[in-house]
């Protein structure tokens, strides 16, 4: 269930199993508590599981937790919950508290669904604290990643340890829609199509109804376009951030963007949502588009490129 992305029903299935001990339980116990962003749970619970790639990572996750955000300050808001080092960080955490129930507001009603319980917000320091925090493969933190939701939380580095700064409060919602989209899609939804539609919300926290890309990325579609260089599906996988430079990341994020966004003008938000369902059904992900779309994946896939 955890690994769904349902949290409650772990939790639930964890209290008839009180009392109880074995590796199994120590490790779901484990699981729960990182997705509640309870670190010293996770540590106790992991102690003695051995060397597992998943037990280790987990492990080191929560370890770098703890040191960066062990005596962390928190805010609190209806929906959201805001943890930081006490520090700079101060002047931006109420800001951040709004945009987060604007996000909750806006995407809630374009996705059609508004998560239960609170969820938890990190605000890392350094971009070290970050990325050891989250789990991050190499290539992610060389493409200079600065937000993810893992374990249903969402994780951003601290604006102040970025040299010119970066729009946090976009990311804080291209976050949360991640978070929305794994409730709503069972961790069944593609990485490229989770990436388009929290591309695509990215900026709805500021009343935005429609997302206009930059020039540059803009530019850099067409002459992808033009010369035929685009990034396939199957190089997104399962890390786009993992790609092989920033360059290539820049260009697949505004692949995936313009093709969300076409989807939606086109045929609705309704559309999205039904692809959403649809996968978390089972379907394959272009089974999916194609039927919303109306006449199959590859006429959507014609489309976007054409228009």
């Amino acid at each position: 269930a955890v690994t769904s992305y349902r949290t409650a029903e772990a939790v639930a299935i964890l209290d008839e199993l009180q009392g109880q001990h074995s590796p199994e339980i120590s490790l779901l116990r484990a699981l729960v508590a990182q997705h509640q962003g309870d670190h010293e749970v996770v540590v106790v619970e992991l102690e003695g599981l051995g060397a597992d790639p998943h037990v280790v990572q987990l492990r080191d996750a929560a370890v770098a937790a703890l040191r960066w955000l062990g005596e962390a300050r928190e805010v609190r808001s209806e929906h959201f919950r805001v943890r930081y080092a006490d520090g700079v960080d101060r002047i931006m955490v109420e800001t951040a508290l709004d945009v987060l129930e604007r996000s909750h507001d806006a995407v809630g009603r374009d996705l059609g669904l508004y998560p239960d319980g609170t969820v938890v917000v990190d605000i890392y320091p350094s971009s070290e604290a970050f990325s050891t925090a989250a789990g991050l493969p190499p290539e992610a933190v060389a493409n200079e990643t600065v937000g993810l939701c893992r374990w249903d939380r969402l994780l951003i580095t601290s604006p102040a340890a970025a040299p010119f700064g970066y729009p946090w409060a976009d990311t804080l919602c291209h976050e949360y829609t991640h978070l929305v989209v794994n409730r709503i899609g069972g961790g069944a939804v593609p990485v490229w199509l989770h990436e388009g539609v929290a591309s695509f919300e990215a900026r709805r926290w500021r009343g935005e109804t429609v997302r206009v890309m930059d020039p540059f990325a803009t530019a850099q579609l067409l002459e992808a376009l033009d010369e035929e260089h685009l990034v396939t599906l199957a190089e997104i996988g399962d890390c786009l951030a993992c790609l092989d430079g920033k360059d290539r990341v820049q260009l697949a994020f505004a692949q995936v963007h313009f093709m969300v966004d076409h989807l939606i003008r086109a045929r609705g938000m309704d559309a999205m949502r039904a692809v959403l369902e649809a996968v978390r059904a089972g379907a394959p992900v272009e089974d999916a588009v194609g039927a919303a779309w109306g006449d199959g994946f590859e006429a959507f896939d014609r489309s976007w490129q054409e228009a």
